[in-house]
This record gives C-alpha cells, structure tokens and sequence, in this order.
C-alpha cells in the first residue's frame, strides 16, 4: 500500500507540473493572440485609411478627366501671321535663292525661287510659302 500512495504522489506531482506547464502555454498562445488582435486593428485602421485615399484620388481623377473633355471641346484659336510679298523676297534674296526686285509681287521668278529653296530644305518644292516653308524662311529676314 505504501508503494501504491508514493506512486499516485508522484503521479499527482507530474500531473499537477503538466498543469502549470500547460497554464503557461495557454497565456502564452493567449498574449500572442492578444498582439495579433492588436495588429488586426492597426491593419483595419490603415486599410480604411487607404480606401478612403483611394477613393479621393479617383474623384480627383474623374474631374480632371472631365476638365480635360471641356477643354477638348472647345476650340483653340490659333493665331497664323501670313508673311507679306515683301517679306519672302527679302529673305530669299538674304538666303541667296532671289535676284529680282522687291515689289511684294509673287511672280514666277520668286515662285521659282521658293521651290529651289524648299528643294535646299529638303521640303515638298510646291512653290507655296506655307507654316514649314515661312518657318525655315524667316530666319533669313533680317
């Protein structure tokens, strides 16, 4: 019988040491639950904060969109200053292309003119002073 109480102490002993050793893992997994919670929040907290970010920049994107039809929508004005007969045959004859006279006329000397300087520009020779043509041009006006 003696034998038979010493076993059930030590039986009760390791018992009662698995207990306390399970107590302590059991606030363990309970504290790290507890963090986790924690963090659940923080993330929650962070995700809203992100959804409501986004949800501004898309409004902010639709109305720049919008701004951006309006502006489509209404025509540009565009300001084209024609360069005067004078005005070509001067500079031609500054670019070394015109021999005749300055007389604002647009004859066939400086018809042929303008297509031998289009041609030294590697432009569409057609003799037309247009917005390529006048660009490259003008340069040699003054």
């Amino acid at each position: 019988m003696k034998k038979f109480i010493f076993f059930l102490a030590i039986g009760l002993l390791v018992c009662g040491c698995a207990t306390v050793e399970r107590d302590e893992h059991l606030a363990s997994l309970e504290q790290e639950l507890f963090q986790l919670q924690q963090e659940n929040a923080l993330l929650r907290k962070e995700l809203t904060t992100t959804e409501r970010e986004l949800a501004t920049t898309e409004r902010e994107l639709a109305e720049t969109e919008e701004e951006l039809e309006v502006l489509k929508s209404k025509p540009v004005k565009v300001e084209v200053k024609l360069p005067t007969g004078r005005q070509i045959q001067t500079a031609l004859r500054n670019a070394g292309f015109y021999r005749g006279k300055i007389d604002g006329v647009i004859g066939a000397g400086t018809k042929r003119a303008i297509k031998s300087f289009q041609k030294s520009e590697g432009l569409n020779a057609d003799g037309v002073v247009g917005s390529r043509t006048w660009e490259r041009l003008r340069e040699y006006l003054n």
